[in-house]
């Protein structure tokens, strides 16, 4: 009986191994008598936004942080698709400068250790101060813009990487999707503390310990804009559903078309 059983077991492991991808599986005999044999099976079901997500054919996890999402198809066009990831990637850049200086200066206003404008103050106050005129500051900054970004733009055409600078030599597939995960936090972030000071007209510290002294009565919840959040975060949330059971449910079979909400 122990040899049937080992034989068994065997065979159960060796089709287990066949039938998923990157598993470990742990199968082992017992004499007669003993405590039932336990297998532990681990699939590697692949990195998806959720589990069991289909992705469109031109998301194939060759990007770094592709993880499959685009319910609007907006990448279904491949020669767009390459500026949408450089504009992912220079916004999320962006946002990551953006949030840390008006998390920092917040911090140090809030806890007493410097007296520094709020960040939807500092440019009427640095305005004030400055030589120059608005006019003259807007063409200065369009003038720097351009150049360091016709640059990048022009490095990234010829070498494909998205950016020039790199003097500590940090490059690596590891650090690009890094970048891209905090990039997109950093965004998400940025457009919470813009509306969190439509709101309250608070910055993210001073919000944050606003909410922590009464979490009950300091939140979005409580003020007039709580209707109209909701319907955003609900709405927001059933067209990813819809778009995406669209495409679950498409059968190719019938001739059915990939869901395309964007025609582009």
């Amino acid at each position: 009986m122990a040899a049937v059983a080992s034989i068994a077991a065997s065979n159960v492991a060796v089709l287990a191994r066949k039938a998923f991808v990157g598993q470990a599986v742990k199968a082992s005999a017992k004499p007669a008598g003993a405590k039932p044999v336990s297998t532990v099976v681990r699939a590697d079901l692949g990195k998806k936004w959720y589990t069991g997500a289909k992705p469109p054919a031109y998301l194939d996890g060759s990007m770094p942080g592709d993880y499959g999402y685009d319910p609007l198809r907006m990448g279904g066009n491949p020669e767009l698709l390459k500026w949408y990831q450089q504009g992912e990637i220079e916004n999320g850049r962006w946002a990551m400068i953006g949030v840390a200086g008006m998390l920092f200066t917040d911090a140090l206003t809030q806890f007493g250790i410097s007296d520094l404008p709020d960040w939807y103050e500092a440019g009427a106050v640095a305005q004030a101060s400055s030589p120059f005129d608005l006019q003259t500051l807007i063409a200065i900054e369009i003038f720097v813009f351009a150049t360091v970004e016709g640059f990048r733009i022009s490095t990234w055409k010829k070498t494909g990487k998205p950016g020039f600078l790199d003097i500590m030599g940090m490059d690596s597939p590891d650090m690009r999707l890094k970048e891209i995960k905090n990039g997109r936090l950093a965004m998400f972030a940025f457009v919470g503390f813009v509306a969190q000071y439509f709101v309250n007209g608070m910055g993210p510290v001073e919000g944050l310990l606003n909410h922590l002294e009464n979490p009950q009565q300091n939140n979005v919840f409580s003020t007039e804009y709580a209707p109209l959040f909701f319907v955003a975060t609900v709405a927001i949330n059933l067209w990813g559903l819809i778009a995406q059971a669209q495409t679950t449910l498409r059968d190719p079979s019938k001739g059915e078309e990939e869901f395309r909400p964007i025609p582009w």
